[in-house]
């Protein structure tokens, strides 16, 4: 089972998982955890039951120090209380007085009016037409989303749903197509929130003595309910109502909240209003029936004309009761239908032929004490609808009046059905009067009009008489209003134009991006830490920010652009390759053990735990992309909030994924301020571009045959591939998003790599090694002549290697005779690795002189391949593919490149033969191979590699063996390894 969080409209995230779970979160070391490991590790039944019961058996041992620590407590002021509070809920370390070693740029920040009235000229009426064709159609859209799928309304009670999610209750469901479009939520609440005032307050709100002259209005209530009332009443009209968050349902609800009160705005189309909720004190019981007293509404204005415009009513509390009659309309048999236990096939005797009215006409007793006591008339006629769903299947809706005239449109619909409490039995159940049928989440409440006596039933009775109770009466308020305010607020942001230089040391600190600072009174919130800062880690931050979203959201979008801003980095930060071990630590190294496994054994990795810890202590230690600091001055007060942001984190993590190549790193940043998480799009297939329209190639020189038109336009793009260096980039971002903020911080950084070559797919049956053969034809005979340094450890040969399957080596030889004629003024010589003993076969010299190699592919894995190459390296390569096979490639390939160096040094084989011997001697070569590799080195000295070379001036050292006269040559193809080619003169192709 997954919570579900029903104000934010979505699912418990893992790290929320694991907090409610009592894990200390922020001293857990949870860096590379997905969102889905750490809600599995939540809901671990291991963590449940051990974290758990040490939770109990803490309580239960620490009761006499809460105690006595609770006593001590209320001893204190009320001042210093409430700072203990607030250090309770976080660490304090995220303490400081000072944000200087937190914060840098504060300086930057101009100072500006803040305003947090309406900022938009769009009018009352065209808003709620927009909240009309944005609203939610279904459930699976959740809060910002629009459904693909075909939408569906039901005509009897209006409820709405997608093809898919409406299959239960069943409805009518009829298809509806939105002429114009539906608009986009997300674009509507930003236009919404602009058009709403942040701050809102009553003006002329009544006094507790006027408060107390409307006990004569209020019904039977017992003395001290009506007292703990009027004190919430009164601290809910005096309370400052600050913007919290628009809701998407099937109607936009947009949240304010105050110390004591919430204010919402129902954007109903019918019937818009504000209702004020007041809040029951913290300390209070959840079974105290203050509570339950509270939980309507206490206050209401309707908003036809605008806004802020109408008057307010006020909820008195208090029981009143009226005698209703419900009849059935009707004589003859098809009046009655199946009751919901009929449908469902229940075959107690009471159930089995048990019928209900389709229809049913309410009537009141006294008609002038029913229009004082209820808010909405609800005498006249219901229809049955059994298909539309709540409890029991008991919706009926109201459709004629008293006087038999259809109902007035322009209102809400009225409903009458089994409204089912949270937690009793059954029997505590009753029929309801409402506007609204829908299921409702916990902590909302239902607009009721009046509830009938919990013991009657739907049943085949002509007439029966029922006691109707209504638990509040509504009274105009003509003073009363609720206004606009400004208080005294001040912000400041970072201007889009400021640049930003990185250095080793820039991301220490963030750069300051916003601040803002407003009056809050002498009661704020007890959130605010008071006369120090306090830093907001993830766990609270999404209940701080929901604090702050009235401050915050006229300055939410900044002026950042989320273009791209290039970064200029340090002369020393270039030179490390942009490396810091603040941001990116170095992972910890991998060592080897082995284990013994049955008749063998098995090598594993395993971290140096050494390494280990302190890695991902740094891991988790890295500075964030956002830093939130808040803070209530005692002094003016202000609350005051600092967000700054980090891009050089991002960048040196960007550029710690890199590759390491010498070439300059180029670093960039941005901010997108209006960010929301994207749903998953659909790919485009891929598609490869048509050269259809591209310039033919002229006719390879030395060709026997020539290309027909298509293949020379592929040639002719080959040859651009190979002839321009434009470079490719490689890049990486990383990217740190604040979702209750809807920003996300990105840093790039970019390696310019030139890269020549491509790939060419042509189809089958095209001609592409024909193609690849005029290439080679072509860039071998205008390159011949060049002279080209190896790198380290390599040795430079002209030809192209074309590795194909084994079984097409034969054949790409017989291709290239069949094709090329000449490269240059000689004829194509070709060499063909095939097998082993092939390798045994070719020399050096053969290698150098070719124009073409041939290898299988299947030959860099053969077990003969892989012995010479680890013998001669010095490393022992084991005969099992893995990890632990592929670290020890590397070290080969590594220590290849040495042994080439010093066979073209003076006195070379020499070394070369230590190293060798050396290898013998720790195990790494077997005797045989080692004398074999010892006659290769002979031999390999009689031969000249240049004519400057100095591996022939020691070839007197070594005499050739009888023992190792089948050896191979130790210098052989191995891949890019060991004969490196220049990437014009030499290419590579795979066959498939």
């Amino acid at each position: 089972m997954i919570a579900y969080i029903t104000n934010r409209g979505g699912p418990l995230v893992g790290l929320e998982a694991l907090g409610l779970q009592g894990l200390p979160v922020d001293r857990l070391l949870l860096t590379r955890e997905t969102q889905d490991q750490l809600a599995d590790l939540a809901g671990n039944a291991m963590s449940t039951t051990v974290v758990g019961s040490s939770m109990i058996l803490a309580l239960t041992l620490a009761i006499p120090v809460l105690e006595k620590a609770i006593e001590e407590r209320e001893d204190r002021a009320d001042d210093e209380s409430t700072q203990l509070e607030i250090e309770t809920l976080v660490e304090r370390s995220l303490l400081t007085d000072t944000l200087d070693d937190r914060i840098a740029g504060l300086e930057r920040l101009q100072l500006q009016p803040l305003k947090l009235q309406a900022i938009s000229s769009r009018s009352w009426a065209n808003l709620l037409q927009e909240s009309v064709e944005s609203r939610r159609w279904c459930r699976c859209e959740g809060r910002s989303t629009i459904s693909e799928r075909q939408m569906l309304q039901c005509p009897e009670c209006h409820t709405t749903s997608c093809v898919k999610c409406g299959q239960r209750p069943e409805h009518h469901y009829q298809p509806v197509t939105f002429d114009p479009p539906r608009v986009q939520p997300l674009m509507f609440a930003e236009e919404a929130k602009k058009a709403l005032p942040m701050v809102l307050q009553f003006s002329k709100a009544p006094t507790l003595a006027q408060l107390e002259a409307l006990r004569t209005r209020a019904g039977e209530i017992e003395s001290g309910l009506w007292q703990e009332w009027k004190k919430a009443a009164s601290r809910a009209l005096g309370s400052q109502l600050t913007f919290v968050d628009l809701k998407r349902q099937d109607i936009w609800v947009a949240v304010y909240e105050g110390p004591g009160a919430r204010l919402e705005l129902h954007m109903h189309p019918k019937r818009p209003e504000w209702r004020l909720f007041a809040i029951p004190e913290a300390n209070m019981h959840s079974n105290n029936p203050v509570r339950r007293m509270l939980e309507p509404p206490v206050a209401r204005s309707l908003c036809r004309t605008g806004l802020l415009v109408g008057s307010w009513d006020l909820a008195v509390p208090g029981q009143h009761e009226v005698k209703i009659v419900i009849s059935g309309v009707g004589d003859d048999p098809d009046a009655l239908t199946d009751s919901w236990q009929k449908s469902l096939g229940l075959l107690d005797s009471k159930y089995r032929e048990k019928l209900v009215w389709q229809q049913i006409e309410i009537e009141v007793d006294s008609p002038e004490t029913s229009a004082q006591i209820f808010d909405r008339d609800i005498t006249g006629v219901y229809t049955y609808l059994p298909k539309c769903g709540t409890a029991c299947n008991s919706l009926h809706k109201r459709i004629l009046d008293s006087e038999g005239d259809a109902v007035d449109s322009r209102e809400p619909d009225l409903y009458f059905f089994l409204e089912s409490t949270r937690t009793r039995e059954g029997s505590w159940d009753q029929f309801v009067f409402s506007t609204s049928m829908r299921r409702y989440e916990y902590d909302e409440c239902r607009p009721i009009v009046a509830k009938l006596d919990p013991q009657w039933r739907q049943s085949d009775e002509k007439t029966t008489r029922v006691t109707c109770r209504v638990d509040w009466v509504w009274v105009q308020l003509d003073d009363i209003r609720c206004e606009a305010t400004q208080p005294d607020s001040l912000y400041g942001v970072l201007s889009n134009e400021e640049s930003i230089t990185i250095d080793e040391d820039s991301c220490a600190k963030a750069q300051a991006l916003l601040t803002c600072s407003v009056f809050l009174g002498d009661n704020p919130s007890p959130l605010w830490p008071i006369d120090c800062w306090l830093e907001i880690d993830k766990l609270h931050e999404r209940e701080y920010l929901r604090l702050m979203t009235w401050m915050l959201q006229r300055i939410r979008n900044v002026s950042h652009d989320a273009q791209w801003k290039t970064v200029e980095l340090s002369e020393s930060l270039q030179k490390r390759h942009c490396h810091c071990e603040r941001c990116a630590p170095t992972p910890p190294a991998i060592l080897w053990y082995k284990r013994e496994k049955g008749r063998g054994s098995d090598i594993r990795a395993v971290e140096d735990s050494r390494q280990a810890a302190p890695f991902e202590r740094a891991l988790k230690a890295r500075p964030t992309a956002f830093q939130i600091h808040v803070q209530y001055s005692s002094d003016d007060k202000h609350g005051k909030v600092v967000i700054g942001i980090n891009p050089a984190t991002l960048i040196h993590q960007a550029a710690s994924h890199l590759p390491p190549r010498p070439s300059p790193i180029e670093a960039a940043w941005r901010l997108d301020t209006s960010y929301t998480p994207l749903p998953l799009i659909p790919k485009p297939p891929f598609t490869i571009p048509s050269n259809r329209h591209d310039e033919p190639a002229e006719q390879p020189e030395g060709f026997k045959l020539n290309l027909r038109p298509e293949q020379l336009r592929s040639l002719k793009w080959m040859q651009h591939q190979e002839d321009t260096a434009e470079p490719f980039i490689e890049e990486e971002i990383c990217e740190g998003t604040s979702d209750h903020l809807g920003w996300r911080l990105e840093g790039r950084a970019r390696k310019p790599v030139s890269i020549l070559g491509g790939v060419l797919a042509d189809q089958v049956g095209y001609g592409k090694t024909a193609i690849m053969l005029g290439l080679i034809a072509t860039r071998n005979a205008k390159r011949l002549a060049k002279e080209r340094h190896a790198p380290p450890g390599k040795i430079l040969a002209k030809a192209t290697c074309v590795i194909v399957p084994a079984h097409l080596v034969l054949q790409w030889k017989g291709e290239v005779t069949k094709f090329i004629k000449l490269i240059g003024k000689h004829s194509p010589k070709v060499v063909t690795l095939h097998q082993g003993s092939d390798i045994n076969s070719t020399t050096v010299e053969d290698i150098l002189d070719a124009d073409i190699v041939i290898v299988a592919s299947s030959m860099p894995n053969s077990e003969h391949y892989l012995d010479n190459l680890g013998s001669f390296a010095g490393v022992a390569l084991p005969n099992k593919a893995g990890r632990y096979f592929n670290a020890r490639l590397d070290e080969a390939h590594k220590k290849l490149a040495g042994q080439v160096e010093l066979l073209q040094r003076e006195g070379g084989v020499k070394d070369a033969h230590k190293v060798i011997r050396d290898a013998h001697e720790n195990g790494a070569a077997s005797p045989n191979m080692c004398d074999s590799l010892l006659l290769t080195l002979l031999q390999l000295a009689t031969k000249s590699i240049s004519s400057n070379s100095s591996v022939s001036k020691g070839a007197h050292m070594l005499k050739p063996t009888k023992r190792g006269a089948r050896c191979s040559k130790i210098l052989r193809l191995t891949g890019r390894d060991q004969i490196t080619q220049s990437p014009a003169l030499a290419r590579a192709t795979v066959v498939p």
